[in-house]
């Protein structure tokens, strides 16, 4: 019997973010060394690095409650997570991206982080999720839920989806999803959560289509940065303002 083992290619890299006084070691994926936030972290930079000063400000104001953090890709956004939140509920759905983000979060010993090898939707089901481009390269963070698997697809895998109001959730006080497009079946397998929490929500929103869902839940835009999308309810609009301020002071404000 022939014995054997399979394996990812990775880089070892440490990262800094100077504002948050962090210097992190991570395991980088060799296959997805093209897309953006793995090469600014192969650079030693974080990638969106006001997106973790935002974690640490909302966190750390609504007094280190509990995460959803949907869109891990390699786990490069759980390192500041969980030092500012109660529990990290993190989720996946491509097993390379997955197997990375497990690594790195086992090497950062970050005990308050549960991470799913799963994705988010508005219903418990299994999808198939694009993980190559048209020219064969993985396409990494940016896998995407798009539609019918042909038979024997090797651009596709299979990925369990979960509602986020059917799992032992509570206490959230945030959402962050960077869903490549599916942020709203997300936001509707939320609906409870939304509704008992009122966490603040970060989304990219890539389709435009999130909007009328969450004012209907009385939540309010508030800024983007990054492409990421910064809403709240009532009771944290002057936690988000200040937010807001902080990005405009910064430069990294978007009109």
């Amino acid at each position: 019997m022939a014995k054997g083992s399979f394996s990812f290619d990775f880089s070892d890299v440490t990262a800094h973010h100077e504002a948050l006084g962090y210097r992190v070691d991570f395991y980088l994926p060799e296959r997805a060394a093209h897309r953006i936030a793995v090469r600014e972290f192969a650079e030693g930079r974080y990638y969106e690095p006001f997106t973790h000063l935002g974690f640490k400000h909302i966190l750390e104001a609504k007094g280190r409650r509990n995460v959803v953090h949907a869109g891990a890709f390699f786990g490069d956004m759980l390192h500041t997570l969980s030092k500012s939140a109660g529990m990290v509920y993190a989720f996946e759905p491509v097993l390379e991206n997955f197997v990375f983000a497990k690594k790195n979060s086992e090497r950062l010993g970050l005990d308050n982080v549960v991470l799913f090898n799963a994705g988010l939707g508005e219903e418990t089901s299994l999808l198939p999720i694009r993980t190559t481009d048209k020219q064969g390269r993985f396409i990494g963070g940016g896998s995407s839920f798009d539609g019918t698997v042909r038979s024997a697809d090797h651009s596709y895998e299979m990925a369990p989806v979960f509602r986020i109001d059917d799992l032992p959730v509570a206490d959230v006080a945030l959402i962050e999803l960077d869903v490549e497009g599916f942020e709203l079946p997300a936001l509707r397998g939320a609906r409870k959560t939304l509704e008992r929490d009122r966490p603040v929500v970060l989304i990219e929103d890539n389709k435009k289509n999130c909007a009328d869902f969450l004012t209907s839940l009385g939540y309010s835009f508030v800024f983007s940065t990054k492409g990421l999308n910064y809403w709240s309810s009532a009771a944290d609009a002057g936690l988000l303002g200040e937010l807001r301020s902080r990005a405009s002071e910064l430069g990294v404000l978007e009109s």
